[in-house]
């Protein structure tokens, strides 16, 4: 018979295993569970990497949509403005102006950015104006301007009720960007304030431009005589304050006039600030031309091939009126090739192509087909390098 102290013994023995089976199994749980921890932590980062890269991929898809939408509205602009004269140095020149002024009035950021997206839209009601009208050299009868002053409305009207907040501002700016502070504007005769600020930018910077721009009724305006213009309606026409902001600032006015030399996108990479044209008769440098804007050789090469083609085209079509005496269409033909050519960097081609088609909305064409024949000389220079 065991005795009391072997029973409390063994008792303390099984309970002592007991405890280490208890333990052991506790110990088995905590380090499963710490290793499906583990798995899981594991699996966590894997998500937030794989998160991670659908932002950045969401992120990229936004600015090449964003990218889209604001060329298509660039382009939509120049359709609207197709035949005016140097429209696509003009509003890539005035929207640069409105977004000076409206950071030089401390608006935020954003608001700076819609500004200088919206303002190339202040005109597009000019696809509503017919051709004899907006492209007339001499000065508008009172009917003409009564009729080229509905292009506000008809802007207005295009750009009506829309949900994004770019055409709401363009919206707004179509429809006040010809209103004066002292009541007198159009199309609705607001008085100072009552005008909405981005009218008021637009309206100064756009009438600044068209001082300083050649247009199809007048010579530019030196600019010491435009800000004369603008000092002198200070607090008539302009906004005073505005007005005060803009003369403050004049060296960047003049420093954005200054590079805005060629037709540029504002939101696509690749056509950047042209240097300044190479003198009369030098020969076709491709490096030189891709260089200026800002391309590689063979990327320059490749914008050049479709160019080549069409240029031709034009230039065929230019040559045929010209023979055939058809000014309307030799000016047609002439623009088509200056702007491409712009594009481009060809500045000789393009300044070339303008000269022929300012002659011919004069209905003038002496001359004409010497200057053609300079055209296919260049034009076949580039055709031959570009093969090369």
């Amino acid at each position: 018979m065991e005795t009391r102290n072997e029973q409390s013994s063994s008792l303390n023995l099984d309970q002592l295993k007991k405890y280490a089976r208890d333990l052991a199994e506790v110990y088995v749980s905590a380090k499963q569970k710490s290793k499906e921890l583990h798995i899981a932590n594991q699996q966590l980062l894997k998500y937030a990497d794989d998160f991670n890269l659908i932002i950045l991929d969401l992120k990229s898809s936004h600015q090449e949509l964003k990218e889209a939408y604001l060329d298509t509205i660039y382009r939509l602009v120049l359709a609207a403005e197709y035949k005016d004269e140097d429209t696509g140095d003009h509003i890539v020149r005035m929207s640069r102006y409105c977004a000076l002024i409206a950071e030089r009035l401390g608006l935020p950021a954003e608001e700076v950015q819609n500004i200088l997206y919206a303002s190339p839209m202040h005109d597009v009601g000019k696809i509503g104006i017919p051709d004899n009208i907006l492209m007339k050299p001499g000065k508008l009868t009172d009917r003409e301007f009564e009729i080229m002053k509905t292009h506000t409305t008809i802007g207005a009207k295009l750009l009506a009720n829309s949900k994004d907040k770019i055409l709401q501002i363009a919206h707004e700016i179509a429809i006040s960007h010809h209103e004066k502070w002292n009541g007198e504007g159009y199309p609705r005769g607001l008085v100072g304030k009552e005008i909405p600020l981005v009218g008021r930018i637009v309206g100064l910077a756009d009438v600044f431009d068209a001082l300083t721009s050649r247009r199809p009724y007048k010579d530019p305006y030196p600019v010491d005589v435009a800000l004369d213009i603008i000092n002198k309606e200070r607090g008539k026409q302009f906004d005073p304050d505005m007005a005060d902001v803009f003369l403050e600032n004049m060296d960047e006015i003049l420093t954005i006039k200054e590079n805005v030399g060629l037709k540029q996108d504002l939101w696509l990479a690749g056509f950047a600030k042209s240097k300044p044209p190479s003198k009369q008769g030098d020969p076709v440098n491709l490096r030189e031309l891709a260089q200026n804007l800002g391309l590689e050789q063979e990327e320059y090469l490749e914008l050049i091939k479709p160019f080549i083609e069409t240029g031709m085209s034009d230039l065929y079509e230019l040559e045929s009126a010209i023979e055939q005496e058809n000014a309307q269409n030799a000016a047609n033909a002439a623009h088509s090739l200056k702007d491409a050519a712009r594009n481009l960097g060809l500045v000789e081609v393009s300044e070339t192509a303008r000269e022929i088609e300012e002659k011919a909305r004069d209905d003038r064409l002496e001359g004409s087909a010497e200057s053609a024949g300079v055209l296919r000389e260049k034009l076949d220079a580039i055709a031959d390098l570009a093969r090369g």
